[in-house]
């Protein structure tokens, strides 16, 4: 018969199309193409197949059914696909790598955790003023109530086994673009006209970061080849972008430059021989807008033993600086990398443990504070508060300090930390300047 020859191609046809979805599924790269593929099998794959056994049925209740069924789906999914979009696009669900345009960017806040565009935050006028000269007497000052003589010992021993504060000689500037690289760019000059240091103007170019890292669409090899080169291309603009504010910056000033595509391994290590490495803020290693633990300066401040400086933008001054004290074993370096620099001498460094009162982080800024006492720095040990904070409380304890020493740009471990606020992601929103030992 007509109907049932008719209800088996319309069933047919919408399982062929529940099975392109799944596949889709399984291989398209973000959750906004999946979910394109998701609302076609739920509209057009179930609304054909409830059409399709309908007629297949020949009643016109069945069909009725059916053809109410389809309705239905084509009055709801769409709404239900936009909310579930929306709020996939805010809570920072990351874009595929072949999308080049957000067309959302500035209409809908986002949570960004990939390379879509980040936040631009004003600059200031003028650039900060760090310091070399050493105190002619080192004297300790109190770090805390309950220090024991015990820790006072302990104390001085990791004084002892810290670097001795030699003149910086060497500072790379890594030229990776965005929209902070001009303020990196001024910060590494002005540190090396004040501590007499060798700047180098390093442009790099991350071969392996315009790689594929997800899969590729069945047919879509071609595609994928001209996205990772326009990638590629991209990333160089950025770099000669970079490099030719550099070279203006400098004017006539003796600097150095240099020019490396590699993996980034190799780049790690070369910019890593340096004294310090000084890096823009909210890019990755492309010069593509990133946040937090993608982002290029927490990326070498993992794998490379050289501190970095992480820049928003240059401050007017630095009074005062806040080190946030974490459990994490990173945190032990945190004196480590400011006595080991040299600079801001004549700043006031405010140590803020996060845990318990007699916990392991209160402990090690007690200690932290001790070491950098013994280098001549003034260091004082605030009151512990509890890493889960609300997000007033967290900015009221980093606004003012134009300067933080921390150990991550985000310290958010386990699932249950998305519930709560992160101390390191407000400073990272907030602080002008970030050290990364």
């Amino acid at each position: 018969m007509i109907s049932d020859f008719l209800g088996g191609v319309l069933i047919l046809a919408g399982a062929a199309i529940i099975a392109v979805a799944a596949l889709g599924l399984l291989r398209l790269p973000d959750p906004f193409t999946r979910m394109h593929a998701a609302t076609k099998a739920g509209v057009l794959g179930a609304g054909l197949t409830m059409l399709g056994v309908g007629i297949a049925l020949g009643s016109i209740p069945a069909v009725m059914t059916g053809v109410a069924g389809m309705v239905f789906l084509l009055a709801t999914s769409p709404l239900a696909s936009h909310a579930l979009g929306r709020a996939a696009y805010i809570s920072g669900a990351p874009l595929a790598p072949a999308t080049f345009t957000d067309a959302l960017a500035g209409v809908l806040p986002r949570n960004v955790i990939d390379i879509t565009p980040g936040r631009v935050v004003r600059r200031s006028a003028t650039a900060a003023e760090p310091r070399l000269t050493a105190p002619d007497a080192v004297s300790p000052i109190p770090f805390g109530s309950g220090a024991s003589p015990m820790m006072a010992s302990t104390a001085r021993a990791l004084a002892g086994t810290a670097p001795a504060p030699l003149p910086m000689r060497s500072i790379t500037a890594w030229l990776v673009g965005g929209p902070h690289q001009s303020h990196a760019t001024a910060f590494a000059l002005s540190v090396g006209r004040d501590t007499g240091a060798a700047v180098t103007g390093f442009s790099a170019i991350d071969s392996g970061a315009a790689d594929p890292s997800g899969p590729v669409p069945i047919g879509g090899a071609a595609w994928s080849h001209w996205c990772n080169d326009a990638r590629r291309q991209r990333q160089r603009d950025h770099a000669i972008a970079a490099l030719s504010d550099f070279e203006r910056q400098a004017g006539t000033n003796s600097v150095g430059m240099r020019h490396l595509e590699d993996g980034f391994d190799r780049l790690i290590a070369v910019a890593g021989s340096s004294d310090l490495t000084i890096l823009p803020a909210l890019v990755d290693s492309m010069g593509e807008p990133a946040r937090f633990d993608h982002e290029i300066a927490d990326r070498v401040s993992l794998a490379s033993a050289t501190p970095v400086v992480r820049v928003r933008h240059v401050p007017q001054g630095i009074t005062q600086a806040l080190v946030i004290v974490a459990d994490t074993p990173r945190c032990g370096h945190l004196g480590v990398a400011v006595t080991r620099l040299g600079l801001w001498r004549d700043v006031d460094f405010h140590l803020l443990p996060l845990g318990a009162a007699d916990g392991v982080a209160t402990v090690r800024a007690r200690e932290t504070a001790a070491l950098m006492q013994q280098h001549g720095y003034t260091a004082t040990v605030l009151a512990a508060h509890p890493p889960a904070l609300d997000v007033w409380q967290a900015q009221r304890l980093v606004q003012g300090y134009p300067l933080v020493v921390m150990a991550r740009l985000s310290n958010r471990r386990g699932v249950l930390a998305m519930m709560r606020t992160d101390l390191h992601e407000i400073a990272t929103d907030q602080a002008p300047l970030i050290l990364l030992p």
